[in-house]
């Protein structure tokens, strides 16, 4: 399983992937910029070999957008990027199909945009926001004609949680809320992980995640 934990611009940043399989399908990035953070979470659908390596090209691609670009993104420009690597992957030919939401995050606010069954929650005081309960499942990016959800600005309170399906498919919704909450975001991200392990360690598909929360 790869992890990693960063402290940038007042937050503290906690990713993990970890494979069902031989391969991880599920990509995360996190751009780190003065004005604030943008981060991305990608699950590479199943159905054909291509779909990793569109999730791992669709973060990377926006962190280097996220990286370059003069002002901080809003919900608007994310969903521009969006449809932008949609159409650009398409036209190469390759049938991989990936879900995605990234989101831009100050101290005030939160904005993203999103296709498919990966999940951006808002969690606090035992309580969780789905900010982007009514994005469209299908058609996921890689197609060409993906529909994509923007949305926000929303307060920034609490603890944001970026999840794929391999998590929020396979766990209490009390539970998750519960173990995002903690303090130390890289211990939030181990233990989300292992949520969702069976008896024998193994997982039921491959888990991926962000913890993105504001110092005190």
């Amino acid at each position: 399983m790869a992890r990693n934990a960063s402290k940038e611009a007042g937050f503290r940043v906690a990713t993990a992937t970890s494979a069902a399989g031989l391969r991880c399908d599920d990509h995360v990035s996190v751009a780190r910029r003065e004005d604030g953070l943008v981060l991305a979470l990608a699950d590479g659908a199943g159905n054909s070999d291509d779909g990793g390596p569109l999730a791992e090209w669709l973060v990377s691609t926006i962190k280097e957008r996220a990286l370059e670009a003069k002002n901080l993104p809003g919900a608007d420009a994310l969903s521009r990027w969006i449809e932008a690597l949609d159409m650009q992957w398409f036209a190469t030919g390759r049938r991989g199909e990936s879900a995605l939401v990234v989101v831009s995050v100050t101290h005030s606010k939160v904005s993203g945009a999103s296709v498919g069954d990966c999940g951006a929650w808002l969690v606090r005081s035992g309580r969780y926001q789905e900010l982007n309960g009514e994005q469209r499942r299908k058609p996921l990016v890689g197609q060409g004609r993906a529909t994509v959800l923007p949305f926000g600005p929303l307060p920034m309170q609490g603890v944001l949680l970026l999840a794929t399906d391999g998590l929020l498919k396979y766990a209490p919704e009390t539970k998750i809320q519960h173990l995002a909450t903690d303090g130390n975001v890289s211990v939030a991200a181990a233990k989300l992980v292992d949520l969702v392990r069976t008896a024998s360690g193994a997982l039921q598909d491959d888990v991926g995640l962000i913890v993105c929360r504001k110092e005190d």
